[in-house]
């Protein structure tokens, strides 16, 4: 974690040098049950709708078992065309979480009822 603040003496401006990322971006793709990890996957680079398609297919459907529910957040690569087939052709239930507004002004004890009780 970088500072972002810092001392100098009186009527100077600190200056310092700011480390940048370096090397690789890796992603890691999961999936967990509640039997621990089921199914991964890491990539160099960031994840894209094909690459999240290949995890599911690749990975995931293998050992997806009859009538299990798949739960994603709303991430682009997770509504990529022929995921949810993918996981229904297995037997699976492929679900979005609902999208809940963020913002300083709504807290968990701020939201409304109905988006609690999901």
């Amino acid at each position: 974690m970088t500072r972002t603040h810092g001392r100098a003496p009186r009527g100077q401006r600190l200056r310092e040098a700011v480390p940048r990322n370096r090397g690789r971006v890796t992603t890691v793709l999961g999936a967990i049950s509640l039997n621990g990890m089921v199914a991964h996957m890491t990539v160099v680079g960031g994840t894209r709708g094909e690459v999240f398609e290949r995890f599911v297919r690749e990975h995931l459907v293998p050992v997806l078992r009859p009538e299990q529910l798949v739960v994603w957040d709303n991430l682009g690569a997770h509504k990529q065309r022929g995921v949810r087939e993918a996981v229904e052709a297995a037997g699976g239930h492929g679900v979005f979480l609902p999208r809940v507004p963020v913002g300083p002004s709504l807290t968990a004890g701020r939201l409304p009822s109905p988006l609690l009780a999901r």
